[in-house]
């Protein structure tokens, strides 16, 4: 817990200096020192960097920098859970315990919204108060489904499947996993700033005339993603570097197939729903008009480069979980994964066909119609490599034991 509490003091130093910069920069400017949300913005901004370096970037990393000693990893027992540790199994047991953790506090959420639902009329809550409710609870489970599969297991049994002793990168590991605190932090916080309504999508050009607690929203995604590319990054460095001897790409675990295809959809596409989600926040507390119709722009951008990405991140949910299940039912069957380089070529379609099929979101929005049938045909093919997964499954318990 020590490590924690000095994330969080560290955290709350910085946001304060974060937040005193602006201010100055903004006296010299003839403004008021405080900036509202600018002013949140700037904190909070200030506020990650503190809480790394807290929670162990500055002691086992940053110190080389300037060369200093490091501190040496000596943790054991319960207490390596709760640092700054490099080791792939804590880590993927960090990320289970935090995000089973938000997963319950998202089902929660969920129970109030039913409970509210349970008799016509208004029981237990104003409708602002069950659109926050109902916005919080989607964040959070998008976060948890994004995240949770691959993090988890993808960090505790990718190493030992591939015959690594580690990832490639295990500090950029631990570092990936400390991101995600601070996210639920966030949006925890912006219950008490009057929380947000705009579902989890965020949608311009709601998100610039709703109440304060968006900009939690546009952080918490800007945060997360960047803890998804980190991860990214070091899954397919470690799937293509650390690969054992003899451990061929016709010889990897499906699951390592899985992990590969998601890390190749969080490199490319998360960028995109950071860059929007910085643009949507630009708009609101800095006075662009990136979304903003009446100044000439167009709100539907929000929304191709939100769906852009968020079709995509559906396949990040869906392929570790995949993985998962061919791994099972192969060991149940008593036999090996049937058709096992269709079930890879799959997982890859997937991949690739991910790309083209977001602008069926879109359909309602007034798109040029010489579009749609492109992508109804493209929302259609996906099928085909998902199908062969399950024919995988299927031939796999078929005549087994």
């Amino acid at each position: 817990m020590r490590t924690i509490i000095q994330g969080l003091v560290g955290g709350v130093i910085a946001f304060i200096i974060g937040a005193a910069l602006l201010g100055i920069v903004r006296l010299a400017f003839g403004l008021s020192f405080w900036g509202g949300e600018a002013s949140l913005v700037a904190g909070w901004l200030a506020f990650v960097i503190g809480w790394l370096l807290g929670v162990g970037v500055w002691e086992y990393w940053v110190r080389e920098w300037f060369n200093l000693p490091v501190k040496k990893f000596e943790a054991t027992g319960l207490s390596r859970y709760f640092t700054f540790c490099t080791d792939h199994k804590v880590v993927g047991i960090q990320y289970l315990v935090t995000f089973l953790g938000l997963f319950l506090l998202a089902g929660l959420l969920a129970m109030v919204m039913r409970a509210e639902l349970m008799a016509p009329g208004r029981n237990y809550m104003s409708g602002a108060t069950y659109n926050n409710i109902m916005s919080l609870h989607g964040t959070i489970m998008v976060f948890v489904g994004v995240a949770a599969t691959v993090g988890a297991f993808g960090n505790y049994v990718l190493p030992i499947m591939i015959g690594a002793e580690d990832m490639a990168f295990p500090r950029l590991n631990a570092l990936s996993f400390w991101f995600v605190p601070p996210v639920a932090i966030l949006l925890l916080a912006s219950v008490f700033s009057n929380g947000y309504d705009t579902g989890w999508t965020g949608y311009a050009t709601l998100a610039s005339s709703t109440r304060e607690g968006i900009i939690f929203y546009n952080l918490a995604f800007f945060t997360v993603g960047f803890s998804s590319i980190l991860g990214a990054v070091n899954i397919l460095t470690t799937v293509i570097a650390l690969r054992a001897k003899g451990m061929y790409w016709g010889r990897l675990p499906i699951f390592v197939w899985a992990s590969l295809g998601t890390a190749i959809l969080s490199l490319i596409f998360t960028q995109f729903i950071a860059l929007v989600m910085i643009m949507s926040l630009l708009d609101r507390v800095a006075g662009f008009s990136f979304f903003d119709a009446f100044a000439g722009a167009d709100p539907l951008l929000y929304q191709n480069v939100f769906w852009f990405y968020s079709h995509p991140a559906v396949y990040v949910m869906i392929l570790p979980g995949l993985g998962i299940a061919l791994e099972i039912i192969s060991v149940f069957s008593r036999k090996p994964l049937f058709a096992y380089k269709w079930a890879v070529f799959g997982m890859m379609g997937v991949v690739v066909l991910s790309a083209l099929v977001w602008a069926h979101h879109m359909f309602t929005s007034g798109m040029d119609s010489s579009l749609r049938i492109p992508f109804m045909i493209t929302t259609e093919l996906i099928s085909v490599p998902t199908g062969l997964v399950f024919l995988t499954a299927l031939g796999t318990i078929w005549g087994g034991n």
